[in-house]
């Protein structure tokens, strides 16, 4: 989170597509951003990382993937395509073998919207 405040890393992390993942909900119950509106999800995205989105700790945050990007929907104006970008760098980033990734990320091209990000 805190490598937005660096421009030198955060156009190395982009540059080497080094992935993020964060979870909005924890971020804020944790105190990392003071506010949903103030997370830096938008300002990593913009500088080209690839950034994933996940649920953290689903029991104690009492949230789940859904809810995660229900909120940067309803909450932060990501578009649908937006989160479908996000959800392809979940597959292409996870820790599956090449073949597994591939398959994974056809399947998220097949169930989510195309459009303008």
């Amino acid at each position: 989170m805190r490598a937005v405040e660096d421009p030198e890393l955060l156009a190395t992390l982009s540059r080497q597509r080094v992935a993020l993942d964060v979870c909005p909900t924890s971020n804020l119950r944790l105190g990392v951003v003071p506010a949903l509106e103030q997370h830096p999800i938008r300002a990593l995205v913009a500088a080209g990382v690839p950034v994933t989105v996940s649920s953290d700790d689903p029991l104690p945050f009492q949230t789940n993937l859904s809810k995660e990007l229900g909120l940067l929907h309803d909450r932060l104006g990501f578009t649908l395509p937006a989160l479908r970008e996000l959800t392809l760098h979940a597959a292409r980033h996870s820790f599956l073998p090449e073949a597994e990734r591939a398959a994974l990320a056809a399947v998220v091209r097949a169930g989510w919207p195309a459009g303008e990000v």
